[in-house]
């Protein structure tokens, strides 16, 4: 497992380098876990993630996940499985892409933020 911390999520889009994967292996999940949970005022916006393999140039979802309206709740795990190019090899970089995208207003600018990747050893 690995996992990096944000603080504060707004409008913009961002780019979190999770770092190399110290041994080949099975991505099995990206994690996200805010202190502060996304609401229905929120609802005409949405939060997307995508996690890729720098290194190799690949997506491990094969569609953005997305959170929309109250779906993440103030300090409960959201967990995101992969469904494609799982398997990464010593020393790839992850990274996790969020981005924002509608035409509500986000209220998740002073909100932390963890980004956990789990894994296991292929």
């Amino acid at each position: 497992m690995q996992a990096t911390y944000i603080a504060g999520w707004g409008t913009n889009g961002y780019n979190v380098n999770i770092g190399p994967i110290p041994c080949k292996a099975e991505i099995t999940d990206l994690v996200v876990l805010s202190d502060t949970a996304t609401t229905a005022q929120i609802t005409a916006t949405h939060y997307s993630f995508q996690l890729n393999n720098t290194t190799q140039s690949e997506d491990l979802f094969a569609a953005v996940n997305s959170l929309v309206g109250a779906d993440l709740a103030a300090n409960v795990a959201k967990a995101f499985t992969t469904d494609q190019n799982q398997i990464v090899a010593k020393n790839d970089n992850l990274q996790v892409q969020v981005s924002a995208t509608g035409t509500g207003t986000l209220t998740m600018a002073s909100a932390k933020l963890t980004l956990q990747v789990r894994y296991r050893v292929a």
